[in-house]
């Protein structure tokens, strides 16, 4: 559980530090500071937030030792590198990004993962502990539900999954407009913690519930729209591609 527990620290302070503790303009501003060649201002505070959030969640739990401040390091430095050279990628550009880091992350834990060691203590642990007694179960929990809401969020509404802004190109085809899109986009994250939840209960009958649901409460939408079945379209890959997700993610961490 040791090996285990370091790798989902890790994982957890990427996917926290890269997109739960950024703010969207301090985002758009950094990436285009790299497109553009500027004065990295907003790169550095970016990548800052970032650092502070892994090394801090990582020596919260394990203790400190050199190879443990290389492996940090190691995953801190790469994410700075991916981040500029994901820019010479003409596309698919925010999926590159985190499959790179997630595949440095694995390479700096598997290199030196059996020269660190957890505290006896650690932090997170003994808060966790105090509501569940299985801290480490609840936070491979936690990290794939942060993993199945934004992230899977933001690569559905980006079209790196599937390209839905094609479809704009042609006008025979009605697209959701942004109100549209925002109630999407927060019933997409609702879908997901329902679908996440069911699943790791082994409640699979359930989720065909949940899609019923959510398909009964389109019909009135589609039904006033003046090309219904362009938006059902939409509608159905969106929300297939938002369950295919939660089954990967959970799949992946060994939670089914």
């Amino acid at each position: 559980m040791t090996i285990h527990l370091i790798l989902i620290l890790l994982l957890l302070g990427h996917v926290l530090g890269d997109f739960y503790l950024q703010w969207k303009t301090m985002a758009d501003k950094a990436r285009n500071e790299i497109n553009k060649k500027k004065k990295l201002i907003w790169l550095s505070i970016y990548n800052s937030i970032y650092h502070l959030v892994v090394v801090g969640i990582f020596f919260a739990e394990v203790r400190f030792s050199l190879h443990g401040l290389l492996m940090v390091a190691g995953v801190c430095i790469a994410h700075v590198l991916i981040n500029w050279a994901v820019k010479h990628i003409p596309s698919k550009r925010l999926i590159a990004t985190q499959l790179l880091n997630v595949f440095a992350i694995i390479v700096f834990w598997w290199i030196w993962v059996d020269c660190v060691s957890l505290r006896e203590h650690g932090a997170l642990r003994q808060f966790i502990g105090r509501f569940n007694n299985s801290p480490e179960g609840l936070l491979l929990i936690m990290l794939g539900l942060l993993w199945a809401l934004k992230p899977i969020s933001e690569l559905i509404a980006k079209g790196e999954i599937w390209d839905f802004n094609k479809d704009d190109k042609d006008a025979k085809i009605q697209t959701p407009d942004k109100a549209q899109k925002d109630s999407g986009k927060m019933i997409g994250y609702l879908e997901r913690i329902l679908v996440f939840f069911l699943l790791i209960n082994g409640e699979f009958t359930a989720i065909a519930f949940v899609i019923t649901a959510k398909s009964i409460a389109r019909i009135v939408e589609l039904g006033n729209s003046k090309k219904p079945l362009s938006l059902a379209e939409y509608y159905i890959i969106g929300t297939l591609l938002s369950i295919t997700s939660v089954f990967v993610i959970t799949f992946l961490l060994g939670l089914i």
